[in-house]
């Protein structure tokens, strides 16, 4: 494929019976997985061209970082790739959950983007900190959140249930570098009650780089089941990024294999530790890889700058932007080099989605033909 690609200036904009058991192949063990694609220093210097459109004025986005210049991870300070941009864009809008007891928020991005939760008995009920976050083809097609602690598990198994979520993406280890960055939320075998909510543990997949743990939820005021399915990625360093970049890009597959299934107003719900580096970072490449299969475009700058509209802090580190535009590059010389797709396309993990569909009864139950 000989795309002309360019950098944008707009905006790119269950209930049933038990999870379908999950094989180790479809989980996507590493022996089936392709190696790591090239680094970005071994590329020619002139493999890729990323020219700034000649229209103007169709996104809101401040002016957009000059073209992508490639210096392999010896980018710095932003000059190739546009860091120097994204660090000071807006990351103090959203201060409704630390000044909690202000009535009503004191800015109007927080009611439009953040979560809320029934009220139980209080005004402040409400509150979980959670934002809608625009993916791809929705303006909800994601939840970002921090990750749950001691005394906000139950609040965030009430969001799962109340939002119709039926996916999770965990970034983060409950434990990294002997500090606690996440309570682990789930049964590690049978059941837990979270208040209102049962939740049980049915199946879990360890693998090296992640695994995968399907739930059913339970409210004992209702009467239908909810499957829940955690995808739960271990190979992240916090304020770091993954080791290679077809091991973000195959999970990510594997995320947007499930999501597909799942009814349309269902959120996947994405958290790490405070829910802004790697959270935005896995909702920026999800966006990202689906606007080079439709458009053959890459707006990393602007998917970053839409993104920290609706939560603080979203790609949070020089580093992690840095990673997506690798991300990027990579995908554009994998189709450069005429594979047929992405580069995770041709592996036997990523095929095999026949163990990996609903539960039985899911589309009937929620009224959602795929």
């Amino acid at each position: 494929m000989d795309a002309a690609w360019r950098i944008s200036r707009g905006p790119a904009l269950a209930a049933g019976v038990g999870p379908t058991p999950l094989s180790p192949a479809a989980a996507g063990s590493r022996a089936t997985r392709p190696q790591p694609s090239p680094h970005l220093r071994q590329l020619p210097a002139t493999s890729l061209h990323f020219p700034l459109p000649v229209s103007a004025g169709d996104g809101p986005f401040p002016n957009p970082p000059p073209p992508l210049k490639q210096h392999g991870w010896g980018w710095g300070g932003g000059s190739g790739v546009g860091w120097g941009r994204v660090a000071p864009l807006p990351a103090t809008q959203f201060v409704w959950g630390v000044v909690l007891s202000l009535t009503p928020p004191p800015e109007r991005h927080d009611d439009i983007s953040r979560v809320k939760l029934s009220i139980q008995t209080h005004p402040t009920d409400d509150y979980i900190n959670a934002n809608y976050m625009p993916g791809y083809s929705s303006k909800k097609e994601f939840i970002g959140a921090q990750g749950p602690l001691p005394n906000t598990v139950q609040d965030f198994w009430r969001m799962i249930w109340e939002k119709n979520i039926y996916a999770i993406v965990m970034l983060t280890k409950c434990v990294e570098q002997g500090r606690t960055k996440c309570e682990e939320y789930w049964p590690v075998k049978g059941s837990n009650y979270y208040d209102d909510i049962s939740v049980t543990l049915v199946s879990e997949y360890v693998l090296p780089e992640w695994t995968i743990r399907d739930f059913t939820v339970e409210d004992k005021n209702a009467t239908e089941i909810h499957s829940v399915r955690q995808f739960h990625f271990t190979s992240w360093p916090d304020h770091g990024v993954p080791e290679t970049t077809d091991l973000l890009i195959n999970f990510r597959h594997l995320v947007q294999e499930n999501m597909s299934h799942n009814p349309p107003d269902s959120p996947t719900l994405v958290h790490c530790s405070a829910g802004v580096g790697r959270t935005g970072t896995f909702i920026a490449i999800d966006r990202l890889i689906q606007q080079i299969e439709m458009e053959n475009t890459s707006d990393v700058y602007g998917v970053v700058y839409d993104l920290r509209m609706h939560r603080p802090l979203m790609v949070q580190t020089e580093d992690q932007y840095v990673f997506l535009n690798q991300c990027v590059l990579d995908i554009i010389k994998s189709q450069r080099n005429k594979k047929s797709d992405l580069i995770y396309q041709n592996t036997t993990a990523m095929a095999i989605y026949e163990n990996f569909g609903p539960t039985p009864g899911f589309e009937k139950a929620n009224g959602y033909h795929a």
